[in-house]
């Protein structure tokens, strides 16, 4: 390990770990042909070198590696795009590093207060009847869930959905597509992980994922971002049939949670899911 990326790793940070673990996987994954540099007789290193990302760069060797191992100063936007370029990051991969070298804009807090946006979200929550609704933390703790989610997704309030979707032998049989569910699942907790790295609530859970999980596992050390915001998931209910949800996150001003509306998509879903709201009503009504 050179000089460099040893004092990076005596820090401890996990943002810098994980932003030179990300570098030089994606590194390792090009070859000098693919981005146009000629072949080296005699060359060890498989995949681009600091040396080769920083001439396509144009920019000097010695600041290309303190940003590899999360040590560069003046890091801008403009210049961890160029990266991105020499890299050819897609535009999931991209934002994934504009979070992890801190260059991403972030926007000022709203001004409502944290208690007036739950307040609200539990209101759409109680009326909102085209599908199952949840609202969970950053620890992906539920917090509140409408009627249809209790029932249809046998959520309720304090269910962990990483430990219930990982650990739950029914999530399996509830989603129809759970491999796909699952790798978006940590596709999206690895686009988060920039902005948690130092939480220890976030590392711990993750840690313990990792630990009990071996598909979680196996997803969260292959790294790779995939699609983590795919809107279609399919639930199949013990004799129900199949049912199309999209699913849209909204994040709460001034607080920690976000807000996830799932209503039916197509016209089979929805009668299916007009079926489930007429069955709560009448058990409601008596």
């Amino acid at each position: 390990m050179d000089s460099v990326a040893q004092h990076a790793e005596s820090d401890g940070g996990a943002r810098a770990r994980e932003l030179r673990r990300f570098l030089r996987s994606r590194r390792a994954a090009l070859s000098p042909s693919e981005v146009g540099l000629p072949a080296v007789k005699g060359r060890r290193a498989h995949g681009l070198r600091r040396e080769d990302v920083a001439e396509l760069a144009e920019i000097s060797v010695g600041w290309y590696g303190q940003f590899e191992v999360g040590r560069a100063a003046h890091v801008s936007p403009r210049t961890v795009e160029t990266i991105g370029r020499v890299l050819q990051l897609g535009t999931t991969e991209l934002a994934y590093l504009m979070r992890l070298s801190g260059a991403e804009q972030s926007s000022g807090p709203v001004s409502v207060g944290e208690h007036i946006a739950i307040g609200a979200a539990e209101h759409v929550l109680r009326t909102f009847t085209g599908g199952p609704a949840h609202v969970m933390d950053r620890y992906y703790n539920v917090v509140a869930v409408n009627e249809i989610a209790r029932t249809l997704l046998t959520l309720e309030p304090g269910d962990n959905i990483a430990r219930k979707l990982f650990y739950n032998d029914d999530r399996r049989r509830l989603f129809a597509d759970w491999d796909v569910v699952a790798a978006r699942f940590v596709a999206g907790a690895r686009m988060r992980y920039p902005s948690m790295a130092d939480d220890p609530r976030y590392e711990a859970l993750i840690a313990e994922l990792c630990a009990e999980s071996e598909e979680f596992a196996a997803l969260w050390n292959a790294g790779d971002l995939g699609s983590p915001y795919g809107e279609i998931v399919r639930v199949s209910p013990q004799g129900l049939g199949v049912i199309t949800l999209t699913w849209a996150i909204f994040p709460l001003p001034d607080t920690e949670h976000v807000m996830v509306l799932s209503p039916a998509v197509d016209p089979e879903s929805q009668a299916r899911m007009q079926a489930i709201v007429a069955a709560l009503a009448g058990a409601n009504a008596h």
